[in-house]
């Protein structure tokens, strides 16, 4: 089978526009990896980068995004998260163990005696971890090539698009970067066929310099913003930054809300209407706004039977015929172990009632990308879109971008104030580190009463998302706690914002940089054996080191 890819030893086969995960899942993988501590089953959740779930090894490249890789005929993938593996891990009796295993766990057990923490280590080392690192993979990294435009776009959604063809309009060199390929990520609709409109728009500017599969990991001083692309790593010096980096949908925490068969509406909708994959067979959504609801018809499309959905009062209306329509109802737990089985649902007129799914889709709400956005300091970037203003309309997004391009007064400098989600009372909060409710519950009453503290102690928000399922949710739950927004303020962003792998930081220059001294040339008449320091080309000594030694000890002695 030539357009395949090997997968544990079977051959998957690849179409056109697929990525690892979206060929696996139509080949049936449900369960894409374990989770960190309690090695429960992870799959496909948001199908943007943004959460861990998919976190695959491919070609020997451990924690890889599967939803953002492209399939590729001959590439070798498999599961590294479960002992001894994924499907049957003999670790998942730790989910069962929370009670011997607290939040804090490494702080208080084999403290004494103090000889079994180092055998206690290895067994960790070995239980734990998102995959084995190949040392014996030859390191290859990317030339590097410095840019300065004038103006640098992060993001090339309809803000990100509409910025740099303003930027350019007023006559600035541009570079417009975008960790996939421009529109890939958005499901079929209005927003698609605006982007693409948008894409050629600016793609015909020569002013405009395009990278796609391009991610921008951070925000360094002097304004330095590194952009890993497919075949360099780009430092680029901008005049200014306009971080258009869209929002994620917020993350739900019920209880069950990890199992895998429960997506993000925008990630099932990606699923169906992209790649033509039905999520499941019969669906319950969650919907809080009208994006989710909007979200029903392209599910149906790909053959989901939609047979329930949870909405608000005033959205019951906006449901389509034939979808039984539980307004105000919510959603209490998810049964299932390998999958979704049926969920739990609380409603105002009948009280608690199950429902047979295989498959769950949430729309709770937005949460901004704004990492990037509140690293900067001595050049701060500028927002646009739904980076500053989450689940806004595709005109106000047009209209966000076209200001903050143009450089117009009024264009949000930085990222405001963000109103905070309700705090869960069941769940994983945190899905990189498998911190949960209680888990908080128990840190805060131990006397960690501040976001950056409960981070560090629960390690919640450090896992490979950087907090993009669970930061607003740390916060929401110290500032409910405390009434205090300093306590419970968002944790420091800090790059890189995306996982990237040190080769790709390291890249090779085009020419090798050596700077000398103004006495360069006397050390060489001398006999000085130089030696670079940095870029700098010093004298280490004029023959006899052990002698200039003594000399200098001598001397010093006067």
């Amino acid at each position: 089978m030539s357009d395949a890819f090997d997968f544990e030893g079977r051959q998957v086969p690849i179409r056109d526009g697929d990525t690892v995960a979206s060929a696996l899942y139509r080949d049936g993988v449900r369960t894409f990896n374990r989770s960190h501590k309690s090695h429960r089953r992870r799959g496909l959740y948001c199908m943007t980068g943004d959460c861990p779930n998919c976190l695959i090894n491919v070609d020997g490249t451990p924690a890889v995004r599967s939803c953002c890789t492209p399939a590729r005929p001959g590439m070798t993938v498999k599961r590294e998260t479960g002992r001894p593996s994924a499907e049957v891990d003999l670790l998942a009796i730790n989910d069962y163990l929370h009670a011997l295993m607290p939040v804090g766990f490494y702080h208080k057990a084999f403290i004494k005696p103090r000889f079994s923490w180092p055998l206690f280590e290895k067994v960790v080392r070995k239980s734990t971890g998102l995959g084995a690192l190949p040392v014996e993979h030859a390191p290859a990294p990317k030339p590097a090539r410095h840019l300065h435009p004038e103006t640098l776009v992060i993001g090339a959604g309809v803000a990100g698009l509409a910025a740099a063809a303003a930027a350019a309009g007023r006559g600035d060199s541009v570079v417009l970067c975008d960790e996939h390929a421009v529109g890939e990520k958005v499901a079929p609709g209005p927003a698609r066929g605006r982007i693409e409109a948008l894409s050629a728009e600016v793609c015909a500017d020569e002013r405009v310099q395009v990278f796609e599969r391009a991610v921008a990991i951070g925000v360094y001083e002097g304004g330095l913003v590194p952009i890993v692309a497919p075949d360099e790593l780009l430092q680029v010096h901008p005049g200014r930054i306009i971080v258009a980096t869209g929002a994620v949908e917020a993350h739900a925490v019920f209880d069950g809300s990890d199992v895998p068969g429960v997506f993000l509406a925008r990630g099932a909708a990606r699923l169906a209407g992209v790649h033509g994959i039905a999520p499941g067979k019969r669906a319950v959504v969650l919907a809080t706004t009208r994006e989710g609801i909007d979200h029903l018809e392209t599910l149906r499309d790909s053959g989901v039977e939609i047979v329930a959905a949870l909405v608000p009062t005033d959205l019951a209306a906006r449901v389509p015929d034939g979808v039984e329509v539980l307004a105000g109802a919510t959603l209490v737990r998810v049964r299932g172990r390998k999958q979704v089985r049926s969920v739990q649902v609380q409603t105002a007129s009948s009280g608690e009632r199950r429902i047979s799914c295989d498959t769950v889709v949430a729309a709770l709400g937005m949460s901004p990308r704004d990492g990037l956005l509140r690293m900067g300091a001595e050049l701060a970037p500028v927002g646009a879109g739904e980076v500053i203003d989450p689940g806004c309309s595709l005109e106000e997004a047009e209209e966000s971008g076209a200001r903050a391009g143009r450089g117009e007064a009024g264009a949000d400098a930085a990222a405001p104030a963000t109103v905070l989600p309700d705090v869960p009372k069941r769940g994983y909060v945190c899905l990189c580190e498998d911190v949960r409710t209680e888990d908080l519950e128990k840190a805060f009453e131990e006397g960690f009463r501040s976001s950056q503290i409960l981070k560090r102690y629960t390690t919640a928000t450090m896992g490979p998302c950087q907090g993009a399922m669970c930061g607003h949710l740390l916060a929401a739950f110290v500032q409910k706690r405390t009434g205090s927004a300093v306590q419970g303020a968002r944790t420091t962003p800090r790059p890189p914002a995306r996982t990237v792998t040190l080769e790709h930081l390291a890249g090779a220059a085009h020419e090798l940089v050596e700077k000398r001294g103004a006495l360069h040339e006397r050390h060489l008449e001398m006999g000085a054996k130089l030696a670079r320091s940095g870029a700098w080309f010093r004298p280490y000594n004029y023959g006899d080191w052990k002698a200039e030694y003594r000399a200098g000890r001598r001397w010093g002695s006067f």
